[in-house]
């Protein structure tokens, strides 16, 4: 048997075929919807219904119960947090094109390299340069310290990932704040779906007229097997990237250009499946809890002894790819495939040539990342493992180790 890293949560209902293509059907079937599919986003159409019904999903959260959310709400002089959204193709074009509503051409924007390439690439599609910053040895998402030091003249955007939770915004509000700081913060949900930090999601605020994105990929915790959804507070900066998205067409005036833009829209076929996921989100979240319980219990005496080490999380979150970090990654990489267990890994991208050779990056500037870069990977983790699936995982990666 092999145990692949990443598969979508579409289990059939009564044996049958997965509710999720039964609503494809449907779309194919609609005689007012399906001849617009991946061409234009109709008033009623399943995106627009995607967008309604995550926004439901994400304000469930409610003001009283988080102070910085509070904070906000009185800064703002709003008692609820407003809140539109949109489709793109991915969190890669979503990112992009909220990153061009804000100009961030020929400036820098401040990110993380160790990451998923889509996330400097969005960067690169913007027109700016990712500047790169350090992680937390703990959390490996963004070192808030490291962020306030790289922030200068020429810093257009925060790019902050939510790598496996929701990292705690506060203390970038504060570096804004006392830095009087007019820039967007765009935040890359896409590994924190379902994930809270005391009791709020990722994108419920977004700061100096930034966005979030969540995405939709075949990897992501909800699947539309692509696809993601963009969220911000200013209806206007939605209007601005769903127009990016569309080439650039003004929607309320099609014969319009009102932008520069390229073909980022979300497809109708993505927004069907993953409006079935959203329905089940409770069942695959707890799963999810239950599959990292199994690893941490699995893995603990081997964690104690320190032969490896696990990602720290808030218990608040929803794990999208269970992260470990290994003396060396490739050989165990290897040695488990031939157990016939897939191991991932991301890229740390100021290490990379192409980044080197363009920007000027390399070895020495980020200790954290570059101490964790060869030695973080990724087991499987998705909703068809069983409890037994993770013990063989767990005691195939004990022997190779």
């Amino acid at each position: 048997m092999k145990y692949t890293l990443i598969h979508p949560s579409f289990d059939p209902p009564e044996a049958k075929s997965p509710r999720e293509l039964k609503a494809i059907a449907d779309l194919f079937s609609s005689g007012e919807t399906f001849p617009f599919v991946n061409y234009w986003s109709l008033e009623e159409g399943p995106i627009h219904l995607l967008s309604r019904e995550f926004l439901d999903f994400l304000c469930s959260f409610k003001f009283g119960s988080n102070p910085f959310l509070d904070t906000i709400g009185k800064r703002r002089g709003v008692k609820e947090m407003p809140l539109s959204a949109c489709g793109a193709q991915s969190a890669t074009a979503g990112i992009a094109a909220a990153l061009m509503t804000k100009g961030v051409g020929q400036g820098e924007v401040i990110t993380t390299s160790l990451n998923f390439l889509g996330v400097p690439n969005a960067v690169m599609l913007a027109g700016a340069a990712p500047k790169f910053v350090d992680i937390d040895p703990d959390t490996l998402c963004m070192d808030m310290k490291s962020l306030e030091k790289a922030i200068g003249k020429e810093t257009k955007a925060v790019l902050l990932v939510h790598f496996n939770q929701v990292v705690d915004i506060e203390p970038i509000d504060e570096i804004f704040e006392r830095l009087k700081l007019d820039i967007p913060l765009v935040q890359d949900a896409s590994l924190a779906m379902g994930s809270d930090n005391k009791g709020m999601p990722a994108g419920l605020v977004n700061l100096g007229g930034g966005a979030t994105v969540y995405s939709f990929a075949t990897s992501k915790t909800l699947s539309g097997l692509g696809g993601a959804i963009v969220v911000a507070n200013d209806k206007t900066i939605i209007e601005r990237i769903q127009t990016i998205g569309y080439q650039g067409m003004n929607f309320a005036n099609p014969e319009e250009l009102s932008s520069f833009g390229a073909n980022f829209k979300m497809n109708d076929l993505n927004a069907v499946i993953v409006l079935e996921q959203l329905k089940k989100r409770v069942e695959i979240f707890e799963k999810r809890r239950k599959l990292k319980s199994w690893y941490d219990r699995e893995l603990a005496d081997f964690v104690d002894t320190g032969k490896i080490a696990i990602q720290k999380v808030g218990s608040g979150s929803i794990v999208t790819h269970y992260a470990i970090l290994v003396p060396d990654r490739r050989a165990i990489a290897k040695k488990m495939a031939d157990k016939g267990v897939m191991l991932g890994f991301w890229h740390a991208c100021h290490l990379q040539k192409i980044y080197q050779d363009r920007f000027g990056t390399g070895p020495g500037t980020l200790p954290v990342t570059e101490s964790v870069a060869n030695r973080i990977t990724f087991l499987p983790f998705h909703t068809k493992l069983t409890e037994k699936d993770v013990s063989f995982i767990c005691k195939s990666l004990k022997e190779v180790l």
